[in-house]
């Protein structure tokens, strides 16, 4: 790798990175490549290490997602978008730079060099693997992160670079990066395993050797979370409360019907299995044609554990004929239960709402007048009712709390007055035609910079909106008769409503909804998604330095 600029370098803090060259490519488009790149430079920057985020992609939407408008491309040399975070966008979009002289630009050490003193540098390369215009930029790269999503393409795709890749450079350290990572129920998928899916669906010249096993190494599984919006350019406060409240019906429709699992199921694995089957399949039409698919669902699930090919272990032939009826038994049961069949129900009203707000054009300022969401409310109220006379304890006690909060903040947020108070929040600037839009890019620098003066607005608002939030959950409480599920502190006679506790929440979901598609998963630090991204952001650091 001759002309290679020297890599040592003396971070801000004083710690030494002998290595800091991250090329994030992907085989096929649509894998979330560039917001991988984008979320990881923002995370650097975020702990005090001059980052370069370098848009090696002449199709890039890395300028969208950061929502600059005053880079055209074509860049000489780095320009500073935020504290620590800078950014080299060497290509222009109409294609008169070619890809041959940007290659020798950083052979030639044109753009930056080693008195830049950048800690980490993160190249965001095309999609694909064609060899001038991305597999070539990998002489600069000190590891190679391939980026992909659970699926047979994605996988096939992401194979055929990892080929590409070791043609190259035989020695360069490859990871994998799985974005929307989720359990497939399908044997002949498996949802980590790139080399496997590969080698199942390509010709035996083109298959990679066992010997290539170790040559990558999965370094991220960042949870699918469809609580978060990362690249709609808006989204409408009523939605993120909609969103939560879907999510947590169903977490107690699963919770509602793990006894019943239990009670029917040979041991209690096979209970949880039920139950996962269940919670992905709510409607159950016929209970002796959920048997014979929940027994599919088992064999999968058994085949993938034994690392068997075929399309599954014959669970139905491994149990006793008692068993099948127990079972057929238990879907009858969870069929015919009127707070299931509620629950079932209520699911279906707010995800149609749900829907309804998501692909609303207005977004932010989508209409959540009182009548278009009555049925909602309706359909909630009645719930929280029956969980409280069911005496709820433990987890599903306190599911249906939060779903009570998040409940009377609907309600709440449905007033104009507030709706428009929280809008008023939002940062803005005006368009080419000089309409008021969301201005995104002053709201990642906010988040980026940790402002002083944001946190202080921030702070304001969930005092100004906590007093008739909890005067909403009382009118509730009071109105359905809850008792049980009302957050509370103190012992006995003594209880009070815990203000801190809904105050908490409430933070959590302005957080949420004020941040909500600006492509930032660092800006979630609550949500697993944005765990799992931080973790495996850090073990990319760690793995640079080994």
């Amino acid at each position: 790798m001759a002309n290679k600029v020297k890599i040592a370098q003396t971070s801000a803090s004083g710690s030494k990175i002998a290595k800091n060259r991250i090329a994030v490519g992907s085989g096929k488009g649509g894998v979330g490549k560039s917001t991988t790149s984008v979320n990881l430079a923002v995370y650097y920057a975020g702990k005090n290490k001059k980052t370069l985020l370098i848009d090696v992609d002449p199709l890039s939407n890395i300028k969208t997602i950061l929502d600059i408008e005053n880079i055209k491309g074509g860049d000489k040399k780095p320009i500073k978008i935020f504290e620590n975070l800078f950014l080299l966008t060497p290509f222009q979009n109409t294609g008169k730079i070619k890809s041959d002289t940007v290659y020798n630009n950083f052979k030639k050490n044109t753009y930056f060099s080693e008195k830049d003193n950048f800690d980490i540098i993160i190249f965001d390369l095309p999609a694909g693997y064609d060899e001038k215009e991305n597999i070539a930029f990998l002489d600069f790269a000190d590891i190679l992160l391939i980026v992909t999503n659970p699926e047979p393409i994605a996988h096939v795709a992401s194979g055929s670079y990892i080929k590409k890749a070791f043609e190259k450079r035989k020695n360069l350290p490859i990871y994998i990066w799985h974005n929307r990572y989720e359990k497939n129920n399908n044997s002949n998928f498996k949802e980590d395993d790139v080399l496997f899916n590969y080698n199942k669906n390509v010709s035996d010249e083109e298959k990679l050797g066992a010997a290539m096993a170790a040559k990558f190494l999965n370094v991220a599984k960042i949870p699918k979370d469809k609580s978060l919006d990362l690249l709609g350019t808006d989204t409408t406060f009523g939605a993120v409360a909609l969103r939560n409240i879907l999510i947590l019906l169903e977490l107690l429709y699963e919770e509602a019907t793990l006894p019943i699992s239990k009670k029917c199921a040979p041991g209690e694995k096979i209970a949880i299995l039920i139950n996962n089957y269940i919670k992905s399949n709510i409607e159950i039409k016929d209970a002796d044609s959920a048997v014979l698919n929940l027994f599919e669902y088992i064999g999968i699930f058994l085949s993938k554990l034994s690392k068997r090919n075929d399309n599954g272990i014959n669970v139905y032939n491994l149990l006793s004929d008692k068993e099948k009826s127990n079972i057929k038994e238990c879907f009858e049961k969870i069929k015919t239960d009127k707070l299931l069949g509620k629950i079932r129900k209520t699911i279906t009203v707010v995800g149609d709402s749900l829907q309804y707000l998501e692909n609303s054009s207005r977004q932010f300022y989508a209409d959540l007048s009182p009548d278009k969401f009555n049925s909602v409310v309706r359909e909630v109220s009645a719930v929280l009712g029956d969980i409280e006379k069911s005496i709820p304890k433990g987890e599903k006690k306190y599911i249906a709390s939060v779903i009570l909060f998040y409940l009377a903040l609907f309600i709440l947020i449905k007033n104009k007055e507030f709706h428009s108070v929280m809008i008023k929040f939002l940062s803005t600037k005006k368009d080419k035609n000089g309409k008021l839009i969301r201005d995104r890019n002053l709201q990642i620098k906010q988040i980026i910079e940790k402002n002083k003066e944001y946190r202080k607005k921030y702070v304001e608002l969930i005092k100004y909106l906590h007093t008739p939030l909890m005067e909403e959950i009382k009118n509730l409480s009071t109105k359905l008769s809850l008792r049980k599920i009302v957050l509370t502190t103190g012992k006995n006679e003594k209880q009070i409503i815990n203000n801190s506790a809904y105050a908490k929440l409430l933070g959590n979901y302005l957080h949420d909804s004020l941040n909500s598609g600006l492509s930032i998963i660092v800006g979630f630090p609550y949500r697993t998604a944005s765990i799992s991204f931080q973790k495996s952001a850090g073990l990319i650091l760690g793995l640079l330095n080994n």
